[in-house]
């Protein structure tokens, strides 16, 4: 039997693990940072260059719609509808009054994604429902069933429901490398539809639904458990 202390055994786990370069593959023991394969992620690489509180404090113009909370920030920027999501999850019901607000002053619209860390998309694909006229579809999952390479359920095919009208002023979806999982999938989802203009740094690439494990000394683990196209 060979033994090792938790520094080697840290070092040894998070060596096999780093090249996985994966937003959603973290190790998690007592006393210590958590772990991110993704190296953007681990050494918060250009994290200083999004900052919801600068925009709050020095772009948002103020007004009677402004509110910034734990998981939005809404309000606007020269007239232009602005609603930063830091969760996908019941704060994207916000989406509809701001599109709202857009339309009556017929400016425009900003969905920030940066650094949005994920949730359940299925809120997004709800929020965006009134968006199309039509069903548009957007990507598909499928889930791991088994130990062999190629275990798989079937494919799930997602789209956006088509349960309203596209929206009538320009749309612009801004996302970074920290924009994480279901922020992904929102991004995918909003990427179908049109007069919807996308800006900003690719996601992370971390975008299916994740497991977690407990390992026999009590640390915890995560790894992705899908595919996603």
């Amino acid at each position: 039997v060979v033994r090792c202390d938790d520094d080697a055994l840290l070092s040894s786990l998070t060596g096999m693990l780093e090249p996985l370069f994966d937003g959603l593959v973290l190790l998690y023991a007592p006393d210590r940072e958590h772990w991110f394969s993704n190296r953007v992620y681990r050494e918060r690489i250009d994290d200083e260059r999004f900052d919801p509180d600068r925009i709050r404090d020095r772009y948002l113009d103020g007004g009677g719609e402004e509110r910034f909370d734990g998981d939005a920030w809404i309000g606007a920027i020269d007239g232009v509808e602005y609603v930063w999501f830091r969760v996908v999850a019941g704060n994207w019901a916000e989406l509809e009054g701001a599109r709202s607000r857009a339309e009556r002053a017929g400016t425009g619209l900003i969905v920030d994604l940066r650094h949005d860390v994920g949730g359940d998309f299925t809120f997004a694909r709800a929020a965006l429902a009134s968006w199309s006229a039509r069903d548009v579809p957007a990507f598909r999952t499928r889930t791991r069933s088994g130990p062999e390479r190629g275990s798989f359920d079937a494919w799930t095919e997602w789209d956006v429901p088509g349960e309203g009208a596209p929206v009538e002023v320009p749309v612009v979806g801004l996302t970074d490398r920290y924009t994480l999982s279901a922020g992904e999938r929102a991004t995918l989802l909003r990427r179908v539809l049109p007069g919807v203009t996308g800006l900003g740094e690719p996601t992370n690439g971390a975008m299916a639904t994740m497991s977690g494990r407990g390992l026999p000394n009590g640390w915890f683990g995560t790894l992705p458990v899908q595919e996603v196209e």
